[in-house]
């Protein structure tokens, strides 16, 4: 038996590739409902169709364009090579769950995993509060960045934790999705209609007040009579040295700090990253190695982007924008898919020198 804690993302792509392979899997989730609470905003590049089939309901808006805006208010305007899909995110948590489902796995929600030992899970029913423990051949983690099977298996290290607040609200829009950087963390708006965006900033401190005074800049003071619903959660920042594989013990997703840290996005590296596990059990092949290999390169690229980021100024993101605002800068990133930063950052760096003074950054 396969024991996945947390039906999210990562661990119900890794229940629906097992179970597809005949594997004995049974995922326990804390919430009483998959995909809810969200905490993502839900953003998804094209490749993420070579993944799974994106059924229209899943789809709440379909977007062309993004641009990155600087602290002096300053632009550049990126098109997509294809539209960028904003999900319902709970509904893909539901559908994938739903896959999984129908090849054989079977889910248990309200269900709260303990501890684990000697192949065994300890698990809570939350409804009951009934506690039991249930053997398993191969414990999967996909339970977050607090993951509790990471800090139960001497696996979860010293993490950086951001803390993500977004709120959907009321507010006309054209239609792209607009990045705001700077130097307190990074801030969004994402349209999921003509008259509807997901607002929201990411943040290793002051998120409130982060949070209040970029909703006033952008929707006035009188922001909060617009907002629908709020959302909050913890984002990891990738730690390379991560061990995702521990005896019988994997880590995947979010639980394994596969984010972005330059966007703080990680909906596609988990399921990724659960391809490669699934892979990696059913070929028996060495996991820590299946997964690096698909998008261990670009994560780390990632990471390398943010810790320079996080030492900028304003005038530098300024500068930043400026850069890209260049015909053959823009067209890079134009042609290229931002989650892979590795088939295009050595093509812009050569072509613009200016992108050299931020290599200071990294020292």
């Amino acid at each position: 038996m396969i024991t996945i804690i947390g039906a999210g993302a990562a661990g119900n792509y890794a229940a629906y590739l097992l179970a597809k392979q005949g594997f004995d899997v049974q995922v326990f989730e804390a919430n009483s409902s998959i995909g809810k609470p969200v905490a993502c905003t839900g953003i998804l590049t094209s490749h993420f169709d070579t993944l799974i089939e994106m059924k229209k309901e899943l789809i709440a808006n379909e977007i062309s364009s993004s641009r990155i805006v600087s602290p002096d208010g300053s632009a550049v305007k990126i098109n997509f090579r294809k539209p960028n899909k904003i999900l319902h995110r709970h509904m893909l948590d539901q559908h994938v769950a739903r896959m999984a489902i129908e090849e054989g796995a079977k889910y248990y929600t309200s269900h709260v995993y303990l501890e684990n030992r000697n192949g065994k899970a300890r698990i809570r029913n939350l409804k009951t509060e009934e506690e039991f423990e249930t053997e398993y051949s191969m414990l999967i983690g996909a339970d977050g960045p607090a993951s509790k099977v990471a800090k139960n298996n001497g696996m979860y290290g010293n993490r950086t934790l951001y803390l993500g607040l977004q709120a959907t609200a009321k507010h006309d829009n054209d239609n792209v999705i607009d990045f705001y950087p700077g130097e307190q963390g990074i801030a969004w708006v994402v349209p999921e209609s003509g008259s509807t965006v997901r607002i929201g900033v990411a943040s290793t401190t002051g998120i409130s007040d982060y949070f209040n005074t970029f909703c006033k800049k952008i929707m006035g003071e009188e922001y909060s009579e617009k907002i629908i619903e709020k959302q909050a959660g913890p984002i990891p920042l990738y730690k390379p040295d991560i061990k995702t594989s521990k005896e019988d013990v994997y880590l995947v997703g979010d639980s394994a700090t596969m984010v972005k840290a330059t966007t703080l996005g990680g909906v596609m590296q988990s399921h990724l990253a659960a391809k490669a596990l699934a892979r990696s059990i059913i070929e028996r092949k060495d996991y820590e190695n299946e997964w690096r290999k698909v998008i261990g390169r670009d994560l780390w690229l990632h990471l390398m982007m943010r810790k320079a980021m996080d030492k900028f100024k304003e005038k530098d993101y300024n500068y930043l924008v400026n850069i890209f605002k260049k015909d053959s800068n823009r067209k890079i990133l134009e042609e290229n898919d931002r989650d892979f930063p590795t088939k295009f950052m050595l093509k812009l760096a050569l072509s613009e020198p200016g992108l050299a003074l931020f290599s200071r950054f990294l020292i």
